[in-house]
Order: C-alpha cells, then sequence, then structure tokens
C-alpha cells in the first residue's frame, strides 16, 4: 500500500476516533456498524470475490453513496474498525478503486458530521 492510502487510513481513523459526542456509542444489545468484529460472508466472496464482498458490506452497513454523504448513525468501537478493514484489504488490493473510494467517501462524511455539529451549536 503507498504512502499517500495509508496517510489517508490514518486521518480516517483521526476522525473517527474524535466523532461529535452528540453521536450516540451502542451499548448492550443495540446493533451497530459491526466493524469491530467483521467478517466476509463466505457466500459473497465465493460469488463476487473479497473486494465485491467487502464492498457489499460497506453499502450494507453505510448505505448507497449515490445519494449524497454517508450519515453516521453512531460512533465508537463498531465504526472505528472498518479503519483496520480498509486497511486489510487495501494490503490485499491496493491498487482497488473501489475501496479507495471508500476511504474518501467515509473521510468526507466524517468532516460533515464536524460542520453539521458545529451548525447545529449555532
Amino acid at each position: 500500500m503507498d504512502s499517500h492510502t495509508k496517510e489517508l487510513l490514518s486521518t480516517l481513523q483521526f476522525y473517527l476516533s474524535n466523532l461529535p459526542a452528540t453521536l450516540p456509542v451502542p451499548g448492550g444489545f443495540t446493533p451497530g456498524y459491526g466493524f469491530d468484529f467483521f467478517g466476509l460472508d463466505d457466500d459473497d466472496v465465493a460469488d463476487i470475490g473479497e473486494e465485491g464482498a467487502l464492498n457489499r458490506a460497506l453499502e450494507v452497513a453505510f448505505g448507497t453513496r449515490k445519494n449524497g454523504p454517508i450519515v453516521f448513525t453512531e460512533r465508537g468501537p463498531g465504526l472505528e474498525g472498518v479503519v483496520g478493514t480498509l486497511e486489510e484489504h487495501l494490503e490485499k488490493s491496493p491498487n482497488s478503486a473501489i475501496l479507495k473510494k471508500w476511504v474518501d467517501d467515509l473521510i468526507t462524511s466524517a468532516k460533515l458530521a464536524f460542520q453539521w455539529k458545529k451548525a447545529s451549536e449555532s
């Protein structure tokens, strides 16, 4: 993986680890994003490969990005774990445009979470 991608993943980790406290941290039996204990679906991997299976899992977790940025509904380990998941798969597929796009989109969405918080305080 190139140094630029590593830097972007580090930036994403920073943003996700410091999301506004107005976003809840799921606890108990509240379902979360689930990237703290994440694994790909074996059937998806067999059908569309690891990259496709991860893309599908990200779309299920965050929704499609075609209608605008991702709006985070929570913060915490279940969300922050997406960085390690992306890093692991970008090590295997360092030229994956799909996964790099997810990194960019998640950074943009995290930045927006801070802007929305600032706007709501005004």
